[in-house]
């Protein structure tokens, strides 16, 4: 999982107007935000437990509001359309970064 954050970490340091803010950080999910040189939404989601989970990402949360389209940054597709909350499946120590457009 370190990688992972060193990646997101490089990521956000090098493309993003904001470095990346830690706004939720339990037992076993960690949830990034960040906002793009664009000032689109960046949200990041890393599983820190030992098992695989659905995790869901209420956007509210984080200030977010509205309808968006969810962009994959690693597989560079756009997944759905989320308006209040979206659900990731992610690995055990995995995670995923999202963009939304």
């Amino acid at each position: 999982t370190n990688s992972i954050i060193k990646l997101f970490l490089s990521i956000a340091n090098s493309i993003f107007s904001l470095g990346p803010i830690s706004v939720s950080d339990d037992e076993n999910i960690v949830i990034w935000t960040a906002e793009s040189s664009d000032g689109k939404p960046l949200i990041a989601v890393f599983n820190v437990s030992s098992e695989n989970r659905n995790i869901t990402v209420d956007l509210s949360e984080y200030g977010v509001f509205g309808k968006y389209v969810l962009r994959d940054l690693w597989k560079k597709e756009d997944i759905a359309e989320v308006e209040s909350t979206f659900a990731c499946d992610v690995n055990c120590h995995g995670a995923k970064i999202y963009k939304l457009i």
